[in-house]
This record gives C-alpha cells, structure tokens and sequence, in this order.
C-alpha cells in the first residue's frame, strides 16, 4: 500500500498526521463549485493538502496545497489544454490567513503513532487522539483505540 502525504492538524506544540478531516468548505457553500480537485499521484489522491491548527479551542484551516481544474460559471475548467492550477488558500477562501471553520461539528482522528509524516498509510494506528467539535468549537480531547 502506498504511503500518503497526509493532511496535519497542530494542536499544543505538535503537528499530527489526520486520520480523518473535515472538508474544506461548509456544507452548501458555493465556492466549492469553483475547482475540481485532481490527484496526480497514488501518494494524494485526492488531490489536496490541507494544514489544520487548533487555537484557543477553536479549529482553523491554515493552509491547503491542491491541484485542480478552475471551473467557470458554465461547469467547464477554464484551462481547456488540460493544465492544472496550483491552489492555495487564497483561492479557496479569499484570504491568506488562517480560516475559522466555525461550520464544523465532528470528530478529527489524529495519528499519534507515526514517526514522520511519510510514516501514515489508510490503516488507523492501534492508538489515536481523538478531537470532537461543535460549531468548530473543540469540546473533548481523548485517546482512543484504533479501529
């Protein structure tokens, strides 16, 4: 199985590989609408990085490398030679510092077994930290047993 380039949360001084995220937008939220996300390797197939913090207990997206097509408003990537855009959070949320995600109400799983980054592969670790939200709101931090 390949190894992934996984997406990081940092909270207290650490930065951990997550096992589960949220997305990047809010659910109905139409700048979504706006790239179609492209994974160019099996390492990130998704398509995007994403770098999460955890401040004063609340949750923030502090940064995001994707690759995807633009879309314009008729649905079609605007780069019709089949180049991709290099996307960044500017572009997804109109601003380059950190973003509030005050929509999200979860759990975030984080691998607190991985030596490195390049360490994380789609098994959850025998140990995880678990963070729970609501309203981006961290309001429970436990370790739990991988599933």
């Amino acid at each position: 199985m390949t190894k992934q380039v996984p997406n990081r949360l940092d909270i207290d001084g650490e930065s951990h590989a997550m096992i589960r995220t949220p997305w990047l937008f809010a659910p109905g939220d139409d700048r979504e609408d706006r790239y179609e996300f492209v994974g160019i390797d099996s390492a990130n197939r998704s398509g995007v990085v994403s770098y999460w913090s955890v401040t004063e207990g609340m949750l923030f997206l502090s940064a995001v490398e994707a690759t995807a097509y633009r879309r314009d408003e008729h649905d079609i990537p605007c780069d019709k030679r089949g180049h991709y855009t290099q996307v960044t959070l500017a572009h997804l949320h109109d601003q380059n510092g950190p973003v509030r995600i005050d929509w999200f109400t979860g759990e975030i799983d984080l691998d607190i077994e991985a030596a490195s980054i390049f360490d994380t592969v789609f098994e959850p670790p025998e140990r995880m930290r678990r963070l729970r939200f609501v309203a981006g709101r961290l309001v429970s931090d436990e370790i739990v047993a991988g599933s």
